[in-house]
């Protein structure tokens, strides 16, 4: 096993084929034989069972006719009504052909399909005709509609199940006799048929079964999905495939992870504006599944005011060759976002542009920052100017709680307070000053009018004391 596991390709396949070269002259005469009896199989085969045909035709049509019935009452669209009768008409053809092919015992049966067929669509028309008068005569209609197209299709199904038992059990009888024809064939000759069959078995299904793995991954890779790993289970060319396939898709799978857990949007469009891939990121932004977004057109996703004109930065990026980015507003979902954006142009290996990759960014809180920034400035800049004008009394408001800009307004308002606090105060104490000026003022006159009496009287009193003196003296 490890030298077969061991040998190349081709080694495997001459020594398959030779052996099989060998084992089909051995193996010719007897098949000749077999080949006479099958060739006559495969014609009765081919002649078919028109009961089958039939009965899944007229399943098909019925099942039609249910189906525009429906589309036509809920859409109001006389085409789909015409189609549903041209449905019907084919069911009818094809019952009646079962009719002439049926035995008597079943053609009760047939007819009254035929004719449930009949009321189904009547009941369908009435559905169409409410519909068109309200919603509430509608619905009720199709309950209706429903609960017989239930038993017709179930009654219709029944009928391709019994043809199609019968036609398998008539297959069933065929390959027997086939079996027994094979059978017949020498021991010989069998046993070569079965030796190399194994070999060509074995040959083809385990090519088929590497190659198989390949595609297979290879589709589930073109597909978005990344987690495919191939068991190398041997040396040869297929097992080096797979090991550079594995190397091919890890290494796939690290790049595309680093865009899809990226915290903001990441597409890549066609040049005709289809979208080729969407991360996680982006598929939530637009309310859609990553797989949605693949059969959409990217301005039918984020619709910005850029979509559709030159100043989309993807289609500038594809007709200029260089990575553009702009800012503009969105309206993904329904929401409308501000947003800046980067388009870059994909090439491919022959240096032409097949598409662009777009990188988006929310800046809608940026913008909302910058707005209530500039309110809040004008505000404070406009309680500064009536401050500096002399008004004491103003006082301003802050939008929001707790941040930087709501501390420096009431660092303002605490400031404009105390000032005028202080001017009171000091217009008090300079009111305060001039009473107490006026009071000493009063004072220091009545001082200085009695200061002014005391000296006459002094000078009475010496004037006495000389005149005094003097009589003293001449005595």
């Amino acid at each position: 096993m490890q030298l077969v596991n061991n040998a190349s390709v081709k080694q495997k396949v001459a020594f398959g084929f030779g052996l099989i070269m060998l084992l089909s002259l051995i193996f010719a005469v007897g098949m000749f034989t077999t080949l006479l009896t099958l060739k006559s199989g495969a014609n009765q085969l081919a002649e078919g069972n028109p009961k089958v045909s039939l009965s899944k035709s007229a399943q098909l049509n019925i099942v039609n006719m249910w189906q525009y019935l429906t589309d036509a009452s809920l859409t109001q669209e006389q085409e789909a009504l015409n189609e549903a009768a041209l449905n019907l008409q084919e069911a009818k053809e094809n019952i009646d052909r079962l009719i002439v092919l049926y035995d008597n015992g079943q053609v009760a049966g047939l007819k009254k399909l035929r004719d449930e067929a009949e009321d189904a669509y009547k009941s369908g028309v009435r559905m169409f005709e409410a519909y068109g008068v309200s919603k509430e005569d509608g619905d009720l209609a199709m309950e209706e509609f429903d609960s017989k197209n239930a038993r017709l299709i179930e009654d219709i199904y029944k009928l391709a199940a019994e043809t199609e038992k019968q036609s398998e059990e008539k297959t069933s009888s065929l390959m027997s006799v086939l079996s027994g024809a094979i059978w017949s064939v020498g021991l010989f000759s069998v046993l070569s048929l079965i030796l190399c069959s194994v070999v060509v078995y074995r040959i083809v299904g385990w090519i088929k079964s590497e190659l198989s793995k390949l595609n297979d991954a290879a589709q589930l890779v073109a597909q978005g999905k990344t987690d495919i790993i191939l068991e190398v289970s041997s040396k040869d060319e297929f097992g080096k495939l797979a090991e550079v396939f594995n190397m091919m898709v890890e290494k796939i799978e690290r790049q595309i992870k680093y865009l899809e857990y990226l915290p903001t949007p990441v597409m890549t469009i066609d040049k005709e504006f289809n979208v080729t891939y969407m991360n996680k990121k982006g598929a939530e932004a637009v309310g859609k599944t990553q797989e949605e977004c693949l059969k959409a057109k990217c301005y039918d996703l984020f619709k910005t005011d850029h979509c559709k004109t030159k100043e989309c930065r993807l289609y500038q990026a594809m007709e200029e060759r260089e990575v553009r980015t702009g800012e503009t507003i969105a309206r993904p979902n329904n929401k409308e976002l501000s947003i800046m954006y980067t388009g870059a142009p994909t090439i491919d290996r022959n240096g032409n542009i097949i598409g662009a990759l777009e990188y988006v960014t929310d800046i809608s809180e940026i913008k909302g920052i910058q707005k209530y920034l500039e309110r809040s400035t004008n505000r404070l800049l406009e309680g500064m100017n009536r401050f500096a004008s002399g008004d004491l009394t103003v006082r301003l408001e802050s939008e929001r709680k707790g941040d930087d800009i709501a501390r420096l307004i009431d660092g303002f308002n605490d400031v404009v307070e105390r000032i005028r606090d202080m001017i009171l105060k000091l217009k008090e104490t300079i009111r305060a000053t001039v009473d107490s000026s006026n009071q000493i003022s009063s004072s220091t006159e009545e001082l200085a009018a009695g200061a002014q009496e005391q000296s006459s009287q002094v000078s009475e009193i010496a004037t006495a004391i000389n005149q005094m003196a003097a009589t003293i003296i001449q005595t």
